[in-house]
């Protein structure tokens, strides 16, 4: 598995999605991004563990993240 993607730990199968990108000027945050954003900071907080010390000495980090949902492959019947 590429180590820069990862799952939901939590189960989304109940959040609102938007259709659409959403306006990162706007004071409205989507469900599922503050959703991802907390999952992210705690991932980021276990695996800065393992960083470099010359990482961790610099302050004001910034990451990007997008949010993207797999399509479900349907099983042909025959």
């Amino acid at each position: 598995m590429n180590p820069h993607l990862f799952n939901f730990t939590l189960d989304i199968s109940k959040t609102n999605i938007p259709n659409t990108l959403n306006n990162p000027f706007r004071s409205s945050i989507p469900e599922i991004a503050q959703l991802a954003a907390k999952e992210f900071q705690a991932f980021i907080e276990k695996e800065s563990q393992n960083w470099q010390p010359e990482l961790l000495l610099k302050k004001g980090k910034l990451f990007g993240m997008l949010v993207v949902q797999k399509l479900l492959k349907k099983r042909s019947s025959i």
